[in-house]
Formats: C-alpha cells, structure tokens, sequence
C-alpha cells in the first residue's frame, strides 16, 4: 500500500513538472510573436511610423542589420580634436549698435551692447586669474574703486582696456579718462608671498560681478576653485626655481676695509650705486644682472663714505636675470678682482672658502633653473617672471 502511494505522488510531481514546461513554451512563444508586430507595424512604436517613438531600422542598422555606421568608438574623444572647453557665458547677447536699440534702458544703448570684435587681451592665463568686462565703460572712480578692492595695493591685480572701434589695449590707472570697449582684470596667481589665496580670488568676482551688474551686463571668468589650485601648483614651482646664488668678499684677520674704497673699485667696474644702499651691475638694456650689499646690513651710503666693514655681498636673483649664465661669469670676475684688491678672500654664507667644484656646482644649478622657466613660458627676467618673483 505504501509503495503504490508513492509511485501516484511521483506521478503527480512528474505532471506538475511536464505542465510547467509547457506553459513557459506558450508564453516564449507569445512574446516572440508581440516582438514581431511591432516590428512589422510602425505605428505600434510612433505614429505612421515617425516622430519621437519611431524606430527607423534602415537608418538605425547598418546593411546586415547587426551594427551601427556610426560606431561610437569612431568618434574622437574631446583631447583629441582639439575643442576647447569654453566656460557657460553669464554676459548679454552681443550684438550691433543701432539706433534700433536706443529705446532701451530709458532711450541709452545698453552698455553690454558692443560691435567690437573680441581681440585677446595682454593678460596671461597662466599666472593670472583673469576676470573680462565684456561692455563698453569709462575709466571712472567707481571702476577704480573696484580695483583697489580687489587687493591691487598689494601688487597682484592690474586691469587693461581695449580702445573703442577695435583699438589697442592698455593699462587703466587712477588717471586714465578714456572709454573702452571692453576692460580686463588680471589677479597674480602667486608671488613670493605665496599663492593667492581662494577667498580673495572669489572676494574679485563678486566685486566684478557687482560692477558689471550696474553696467546691465555680466562678469566673465572661469572656476574659482580650479584657478586656486592653478595658484597652488604655480606657487609650488616658483618656489622650486627660485634660486639664489650669493657668495661675499672678506677681509682676512678680521680687519675691516673702507667702504670709500670699495665704492671706487665697483663703480670703476660699472656698479651702479641705489639709493637703498647697495651696488647694482646693470645689463646691456638695463636689466639688473646682479648687485653686492653690506654683509653687515648696514646701507652703503653714497659713495661708501664713512663705512667700514668685514665683508660684502655679491648676489644674483636667478629668475630675475634674463641672461643669468652671462650674469654668472661676470659676478664671479668681479669678486676675483675685490678678493685680489682688497687682499680678501671669497666665502660662502657658511664662511666655507669658494672653489672651482662650487662654483661648477652652482653654474649647473642656474642653467637647470634657467631651463625649466623657459619650458614654463615664463622667460628668466622677462616681465612675468618680474611679477612673479617680485
């Protein structure tokens, strides 16, 4: 009895089992055929067989029916083609003057309405944070006060403007008067202070923001977080090629020398005297090559008169120097000659006594950082490195 009861329960599973495939046969079979339809009938997917849900398989399909003519990994990633990311505009429309917009703003052509076309400015994007004005302005007080709010005590900001009708641009100051089409400001992204910071970048903005705004138009400028890192990264590589390259003449036996006599031979040299209190050796165009001051940091007066010292200092600011091998030579000359004159010797800031090896050493040290500027773009003693290293 047993035994029968289950053969009937083994039986009963087996049914279920065999009813189960062939209910999941039909419902395959059921889809199938819906796909079908669909494809066979256009209007089920858009209406007569266009518009927004249309399915369009000649133009979809390629002539096996199984790819795309226009394959996705055919297209060439944005690095490749050369587009340019261009920040999302905030200005007015730009569009010609005529008397047709003269109803606006209470009969006044609007001031964000130019015809000038968008000549680049002299600002550099890649040490300066730059901020356009892309309206017709005034060089008045409030645009001078905008300025001086945004930090340019400081050395960092400058703005310049574009004469009208396409004209040159030039620097804006408290004493321009002219009417520009359009106006740039450019904030330093670094000096030897450090970089410029993110609050101050943002502080400019809304400033330029507030500007634009009561001139009906808008500031144009590309992200604040991205142009502090920018600051950071230059900040990081002035630091790293800002060099220094100093020795000092000094007496021996502690007996100090006349500062009249010193003054007499450096001058004979082609010293310049500063009324800071030091010599400088100027450039064939006038550039600063490399300057000697008291290693006791008392100021030279004018002509060394009264002076007395143990030693001086000859020094060359390597991003500063636009020929800084040349500048090298000739500092190395100049403090043989005052070593051999004034029975002195040359020492390094340790007291250590300069050799050939030192001097090979540091000569190597000045072309390296000489190099890695001129691949940065900013040229040694060239006008940005000026700013820069300020």
């Amino acid at each position: 009895m047993q035994g029968e009861l289950q053969w009937t329960l083994i039986g009963v599973v087996g049914l279920i089992l065999f009813a189960v495939l062939i209910y999941n046969r039909w419902q395959e079979r059921r889809a199938k055929d819906s796909v079908d339809k669909c494809f066979d009938s256009p209007a089920q997917l858009g209406r007569e067989g266009s518009g927004v849900g249309a399915l369009d398989r000649e133009t979809d399909l390629g002539p096996n029916g199984d790819e795309r003519p226009d394959a996705p990994f055919e297209i060439e990633p944005p690095w490749r083609t050369g587009i340019e990311l261009v920040p999302a505009q905030t200005e007015l429309p730009i569009v010609d003057e005529t008397d047709g917009d003269a109803d606006v703003l209470g009969g006044q052509t609007p001031a964000a309405v130019s015809s000038v076309s968008p000549v680049p400015s002299p600002l550099n994007a890649d040490i300066e944070f730059i901020i356009h004005l892309p309206f017709r302005l005034v060089a008045d007080r409030a645009l001078a006060d905008m300025v001086d709010r945004m930090g340019s005590g400081q050395g960092l900001v400058r703005i310049v403007g574009q004469l009208e009708d396409g004209g040159e641009w030039q620097p804006i100051d408290h004493y321009s008067t002219a009417v520009y089409a359009r106006a740039a400001v450019g904030i330093l992204l670094a000096n030897r202070k450090g970089p410029t910071r993110q609050d101050l970048l943002q502080n400019a903005c809304s400033l330029a923001t507030r500007y634009a705004t009561s001139h009906g138009s808008a500031a144009e400028y590309v992200d604040v977080v991205l142009a502090a890192r920018q600051a950071i990264d230059l900040d990081r590589f002035c630091m790293e090629v800002d060099k220094l390259i100093d020795f000092s003449v000094v007496v021996p036996d502690g007996f100090p020398f006349s500062g009249e006599v010193l003054a007499r031979l450096v001058m004979e040299q082609g010293m310049q005297y500063q009324p800071s209190g030091g010599f400088i050796m100027p450039g064939k165009t006038g550039e600063t090559l490399f300057s000697i001051v008291n290693m006791e940091h008392a100021p030279f007066p004018a002509n060394g008169q009264g002076l007395r010292t143990h030693g001086v200092t000859l020094m060359l600011e390597v991003p500063r120097c636009e020929d800084g091998l040349f500048a090298f030579d000739s500092m190395v000359t100049l403090g043989d000659f005052l070593a051999d004159k004034l029975s002195a010797r040359l020492v390094d800031s340790q007291g250590r006594s300069i050799n050939t090896v030192r001097l090979q050493q540091d000569r190597a040290v000045l072309s390296e950082a000489c190099r890695r500027l001129n691949e940065r773009g900013i040229p040694p003693g060239g006008e940005q490195a000026l700013r820069l290293f300020a």
